[in-house]
């Protein structure tokens, strides 16, 4: 009783060293908060009201509260919709443990323009094949490295083209091509601006090991790190109007197994980062693993750890996720982004610390290189956090499911998941309740989903008490065959979402991405806009369509697109638009340059020389050019059935050499989701089945266990001649060995 009598005491002679203590680290639209200090034992113990103005205004404005994590007793949050290098006052109101407090505070977010005191050209006559900068400038004077004219900074025999160890450096207008590995690797560094560089050819090659999960590999090592930005061990970090593509290399998809492979930014233990208004475009022969990938994914300080803003950028053709937040998501924001091309579009991962937001993003045109995808918002991981995701208007579309369930034991009585205001089309079901309502407490609410495949998902939703003012209803796009997803004026869900203060306000709020006609996705502060944001080309069909660009000021552009693209072409290849006066484009496919019969997935930028764009998605069939497809199945090696019963079928193969690596493919309407193999009368070993990129969902994989049990497929192997092998636990009407995935998911039909 002494030592507790004591320490009150002390407090009570300095109550401001024991007071919570507020915090505040502006962004450039947003700022972060946090109060620390506090001794509440759970989040019901805790409570807040928060509200601000810009200085010099009258009323404070309403914002959410503050979202409290028991187990470092901090409480955190964000205002979002704020204007840059623009000054703020927060007043916070907050009870702690039945104790009320209050708090004040001034920021001023950032500015994108930053003090100059040296400038640094690289040309022909310093550049030495890669640079590596050591010397930093000041907060009050950056050292800013840009090329002269036309000059490419090739990197062909570096590892990374440009190294950062260094503070206060700005990197403007460079081309950079051929590093073995990386275009630019930061490492311990802090306040470096990447603006309008184009990065592409890095990444090593490796070779294909089908044998080895279907990785790449140079050597020992697994090739899964190489990227167009490295950021390590960094801080106040803005990349903005990058176009990244092209990468050398290529990732795996799932088929396989888990993605490894190039990205376009490998992020690890970074805070402060700020990605806006750039392009990171991947391929159907050379596609990311991640667009953006956070390492460390169930560490507090893993990836884009905390104070984060995601906003305006363009993610598309990765073989796993668009981007990954997974890590400590300390006030990390994801907002007004577009991602297409993916197997999963938005993955928080646990969340470990959090709170996270997401809100106001387009997710359309999903698939992997071979059509594969699964969920629009990717929840759980091998632990779980206390951090808690904030997913508001955001229009998902074409996705397996919407918002995935979480995949471990959650901490009861925590507030997990809010999610209120988004579209979810899905082409199979809504989300897990299970996962969303009892493993974790999650509410969702004002959502509009439809799913042809599950249209009363909605009514099972409701048994667990959520989403009592949601809406099962086929959207009415403005024109989603042209990617132009808002809602049509007075159609179902305009006007019937939430309020959510300082995120959607008025009396009337949309459901979805879009509040109003001001605003294309990804965001671009930029007079151009165009009338179609994705192109899908039917090869049986005339192949040329037109994009017509308006502008609200004169504005030059030029096309720019992936090397790789070559089976469309876009002209003019560069203009002027002029305010009243449309400007039209004319886009083409080239059935002739086509390779493979599969879906061919690309894009253009409409560019600015500052680095603005408008991307336009592209989508072109050739599955049923009869010469492509008898060419990808080159290999294919078809099974005689002989024996059926009612759940086991045995097939013989005539294997014309030894092989190493073959999958087995079978076609049935049904399969349970593991079943049994065995080849030549051996031991049943147990398979995992999983459904091909087919326009039936008939043509499903068999895979069996892999070595490092993380879901990989192994392949089959065989000496040449004639071996049996009997699936049990269903009874298959085909099946067949493939050498590799292109050989049958592109084009799933086999006669």
């Amino acid at each position: 009783m002494k030592k507790v009598a004591a320490v009150l005491f002390v407090i009570s002679l300095f109550p401001a060293l024991f007071a919570a203590q507020l915090k505040t680290v502006p962004g450039y639209v947003s700022t972060s908060i946090y109060l620390s200090g506090l001794t509440a034992g759970h989040e019901k113990n805790f409570s807040s009201e928060l509200s601000f103005r810009k200085a010099g205004e009258k009323e404070f404005r309403p914002a959410l509260p503050l979202i409290y994590n028991a187990n470092d007793k901090e409480a955190r949050g964000v205002i979002v919709n704020l204007q840059e290098n623009t000054s703020y006052e927060l007043r916070l109101k907050y009870t702690d443990m039945g104790k009320s407090s209050s708090a004040t505070a001034k920021f001023r977010t950032r500015s994108s323009v930053f003090p100059v005191a040296k400038t640094i050209v690289i040309d022909k006559n310093n550049w030495q094949g890669s640079l590596n900068i050591t010397a930093s400038g000041k907060p009050d004077g950056y050292i800013r490295y840009t090329a002269a004219p036309g000059f490419i900074l090739d990197a062909k025999k570096a590892d990374n083209a440009i190294n950062i160890t260094a503070n206060y450096i700005i990197l403007e207008n460079l081309t950079i091509r051929n590093p073995k590995r990386n275009g630019i690797f930061l490492q311990n560094a802090s306040n470096i601006v990447i603006r309008n560089c184009d990065i592409s050819n890095f990444a090593r090659v490796g070779k294909w090991r089908p044998d080895r999960c279907g990785w790449f590999y140079d050597g020992k090592e697994l090739l899964n790190k190489d990227s167009g930005i490295s950021i390590f061990d960094s801080s106040d970090i803005l990349i903005e109007r990058c176009y990244i593509h092209d990468t050398r290399a290529h990732a795996n998809s799932w088929f396989y197994a888990h993605p490894a492979g190039p990205k376009a930014v490998d992020v690890k233990h970074a805070g402060a980062v700020t990605m806006r208004f750039n392009d990171f475009i991947g391929g159907d022969k050379h596609r990311f693993n991640d667009v953006i990938e956070c390492e460390g994914n169930s560490s507090p300080q893993g990836g884009l750890y905390r104070d984060a803003e995601i906003y305006g950028n363009y993610l598309a053709l990765s073989n796993d996720d668009g981007i990954e937040l997974e890590g400590g998501e300390c006030n990390t924001r994801f907002f007004r982004n577009r991602i297409e091309g993916t197997l999963c579009a938005i993955s928080s991962g646990c969340c470990v610390n959090g709170p996270g937001y997401i809100f106001e993003n387009l997710i359309c045109f999903p698939g992997d290189e071979i059509g594969n995808h699964s969920q629009a918002f990717k929840n759980g991981h091998s632990q779980f956090g206390f951090g808690s995701v904030r997913i508001f208007n955001n229009t998902a579309v074409g996705y397996k499911a919407g918002i995935g369930s979480f995949s471990v034991k959650a901490h009861q009585g925590y507030l997990k998941l809010a999610a209120l205001n988004n579209i979810i089309v899905s082409n199979n079901a809504y989300c897990s309740p299970n996962g969303l309502f009892v493993k974790a407490k999650s509410t969702l609410d004002y959502t509009m989903q439809y799913s042809e495949t599950s249209p009363s998902i909605l009514e099972l939703v409701k048994k667990m008490k959520q989403d009592q003012h949601g809406i099962t209803a086929k959207p009415d796009f403005v024109d989603a065959k042209y990617g132009v997803y808002r809602l049509k004026k007075g159609s179902v869900g305009t006007g019937a979402g939430c309020a959510i203060p300082n995120f959607q306000t008025g009396s009337k709020v949309n459901i979805g991405a879009y509040q109003d006609n001001s605003c294309d996705l990804p965001y671009r502060p930029w007079a151009l806009r165009c009338d179609k944001a994705f192109l899908s080309f039917d090869c049986s069909k005339p192949h040329t369509e037109v994009v017509t660009l308006t502008a609200t000021e004169k504005t030059d552009f030029r096309i720019m697109k992936n090397t790789e693209f070559t089976f469309f072409e876009v002209t003019p290849a560069q203009g002027t638009v002029l305010p009243g006066k449309p400007f039209k484009l004319t886009v083409k496919i080239l059935p002739e340059k086509f390779t493979q019969a599969r879906i061919n997935r690309g894009a253009f930028l409409i560019r600015s020389k500052e680095g603005f764009s408008r991307p336009v998605g592209i989508s072109a069939d050739s599955r049923m050019l009869a010469n492509l497809r008898a060419n990808d199945r080159k290999g294919i090696i078809s099974g005689k059935m002989v024996d059926k019963q009612k759940h086991q079928a045995t097939f013989e193969f005539d294997i014309p050499v030894d092989s190493k690596a073959l999958y087995m493919c079978i076609f049935t309407a049904y399969l349970p989701k593991q079943v049994s193999v065995s080849v030549d009368g051996g031991k049943p070993v147990s398979a995992i089945t999983s459904v091909g990129a087919t326009k039936t969902a008939l043509w499903r994989k068999v895979l069996l266990p892999g070595a490092r049990k993380r879901n990989n497929a192994r392949a089959f192997t065989f000496k040449k001649g004639k071996h049996k092998i009997t699936i049990h636990g269903a009874a298959p009407l085909k099946a067949v060995l493939i050498p590799k995935a292109d050989s049958l998911m592109f084009a799933p039909e086999y006669e």
